[in-house]
């Protein structure tokens, strides 16, 4: 059997990995179709969202990874989507103009922290 990893996958199965408070069961409803297609491993992709949701979505995979072990080696990163994008109109498509924004180091390193990421500026490890 071959083995496929997708770099960029929204939701599958019927789940939207956009949305708040995904639970266990939705995310291996997910895992197990994905699997079913030959796609063991993935990033879930997130998109420009509101101040916070990012941060909450990015921990809240984090947790499902800590509570099951078949996510966890199914979900090896993320993806995101903005909010990093240009406003210019046509360049930023479906994404909400109002959280589109400049980037900001600081910024990132709140979304890495959530995301489960230890390495920060300046460390050696």
């Amino acid at each position: 059997m071959k083995s496929l990893f997708d770099i960029q996958i929204n939701g599958f199965a019927g789940v939207d990995f956009q949305q708040r408070d995904l639970s266990l069961a939705e995310m291996r409803r997910a895992v197990d179709a994905l699997a079913a297609h030959e796609t063991l491993r993935f990033f879930p992709t997130l998109i420009t969202d509101a101040p916070g949701a990012l941060e909450n979505n990015l921990a809240n995979f984090e947790q499902l990874r800590e509570l099951d072990p078949v996510v966890s080696e199914a979900v090896c990163g993320y993806h995101l989507e903005g909010p990093w994008l240009s406003s210019e109109p046509g360049y930023r498509g479906a994404h909400e103009p109002r959280f589109i924004g400049p980037s900001h180091l600081d910024d990132f390193d709140i979304l890495q922290q959530a995301a489960g990421g230890v390495q920060k500026r300046g460390s050696s490890r």
